[in-house]
């Protein structure tokens, strides 16, 4: 188990480092996706082809559908090509993206600014219910620093591990607190607020301020 932990926590940068680099990778042919240029492009095509054969005939069409097939060759060539230089640009943008995020304290990340990560309106009679919610930022297995903060000072709550359902802190009757948790292997953790019974509705907002440390087994 202890070489398990040991090996998983050796592996955080890289995660990040690699995960960080696939969403900018994915960003970037999202881009192209989305250029209307080019959709509009690709269905004018077959309507290119339609009134071609409906004005100058089969032959014109030959002509025209051999010339799309030199074009498209042309196109996977560059598609390809195009993938490459975005992997490229990716991995150079990584560091900076890393940096303007937040930066490593040893083996934990910590957040320049809270990222918000939950909403939830809570009322008495969702108290002790349990809350699942996913830290898509952290490393399953990782330990969590959270902050929760509520609109008024009428809600106490508690946060409850999301492997054993065991009480890990308590939120006293205050508009913030700061508390830890360990994510399973979904990333996920489970909030429970205990509401006292002449509360109002109100909100509570979720951040995360830090992840890292002893990373378990995932």
């Amino acid at each position: 188990m202890g070489r398990k932990i040991r090996r998983a926590t050796h592996l955080i940068r890289p995660r990040v480092w690699a995960r960080t680099w696939w969403r900018l990778y994915l960003l970037e042919l999202l881009a192209l996706i989305n250029d209307s240029g080019i959709l509009l492009s690709i269905i004018s095509v077959p309507v290119s082809l339609f009134f071609t054969f409906e004005f100058f005939g089969m032959r014109q069409t030959m002509i025209e559908i051999g010339a799309i097939v030199v074009a498209a060759l042309a196109f996977v060539v560059s598609l390809t090509a195009f993938m490459l230089i975005c992997a490229i640009r990716a991995a150079v943008m990584v560091p900076k993206e890393i940096s303007n995020t937040g930066l490593w304290h040893g083996k934990t990340f910590v957040f320049h600014e809270p990222r918000r990560i939950l909403t939830r309106i809570v009322s008495p009679a969702e108290a002790g219910q349990h809350i699942y919610f996913s830290v898509p930022e952290a490393v399953p297995g990782s330990f969590v620093q959270m902050k929760v903060k509520f609109e008024n000072r009428h809600y106490k709550g508690c946060i409850a591990s999301a492997i054993a359902p065991l009480v890990l802190s308590n939120l006293e009757i205050a508009e913030e607190a700061t508390y830890g948790v360990t994510l399973d292997r979904k990333r996920q953790a489970i909030l429970v607020f205990h509401v006292r019974e002449d509360a109002t509705p109100t909100s509570a907002r979720v951040y995360i301020l830090s992840w890292g440390g002893e990373v378990g087994p995932t």
